[in-house]
């Protein structure tokens, strides 16, 4: 118990970092694409957004496939986030 709440507690501080390193699409209606989703608008909305600046520039291979590598990271993250979750669930008071 004491180290799962540690590790739950890292993940979730992770994800405004994970939340400004995507364009605003909305992948999936999981609850974390969707957290993922409305960080993004927030900080559109906010100003506090690079987004405007990445589209000018054409991107290159290398940066597309760190962008799918990314993609793919964000939802093994989420699929731990909630294998913890349920984890924490199962333990007894």
């Amino acid at each position: 118990m004491r180290i799962f709440i540690p590790l739950f507690i890292f993940f979730v501080s992770l994800l405004p970092s994970l939340a400004s390193a995507h364009q605003c699409k909305l992948e999936n209606g999981s609850t974390e694409a969707i957290l993922v989703y409305n960080s993004c608008k927030a900080d559109l909305a906010a100003g506090m957004s690079q987004h405007q600046s990445d589209a000018r520039k054409p991107r290159s291979d290398r940066e597309l496939a760190l962008e799918d590598e990314n993609l793919q990271l964000r939802q093994k993250l989420g699929a731990i986030r909630n294998d913890l979750l349920d984890i924490l669930r199962d333990l007894p008071n």
